[in-house]
């Protein structure tokens, strides 16, 4: 018997902010903003189920990082597995 998982994986990276204000670009990020964990759990718009797990886990401080593998061909571009 089989049981089809249904499952996804995609590159999620820790960044660090760059200036103090986000820029909204007219685009994409034209509401650009910090919020906080507790503004994630009441904010007004709807929040893709994947994308506000993820916010409140990391807001949260609940989550691991993936180490460089040194071994990688293209130092100095750090690679992950």
């Amino acid at each position: 018997m089989y049981v089809l998982v249904q499952s996804f994986c995609g590159p999620i990276t820790l960044c660090n902010c760059v200036r103090e204000t986000p820029t909204p670009d007219g685009r994409k990020t034209d509401g650009a903003r910090f919020i906080s964990h507790a503004q994630l759990g009441v904010f007004p718009e709807p929040v893709e189920r994947w994308c506000y797990w993820l916010a409140m886990r990391v807001l949260a401080g609940n989550f691991s990082l993936t180490e460089s593998d040194p071994t990688n061909p293209y130092l100095p571009t750090e690679g992950f597995i």
